[in-house]
């Protein structure tokens, strides 16, 4: 893998992702689940639109994504 050698992260479910491509939460909580090499440690985005900040649904949205993006990996008992 050719990240290996510049970077430590990889970071999935931007907000680019989410809206250009659809991805979704549970997309995002498959990809955490691969098996990344040790070099490479998966870091999940999250975060509202717009309209949904302006709805009053930032913690709902968060919320979800967390609680979704996570659901099922090890020591995230708490978000569940």
């Amino acid at each position: 893998m050719m990240l290996r050698g510049i970077c430590k992260f990889v970071i999935l479910g931007h907000s680019e992702r989410r809206q250009i491509f659809g991805e979704t939460d549970l997309m995002v909580n498959e990809k955490i689940k691969r098996p990344w090499p040790r070099a490479l440690s998966p870091s999940s985005a999250v975060g509202e639109t717009l309209d949904e900040n302006e709805a009053g649904k930032t913690g709902e949205v968060l919320g979800r994504q967390v609680r979704e993006g996570l659901k099922g990996i090890c020591g995230a008992k708490r978000w569940s």
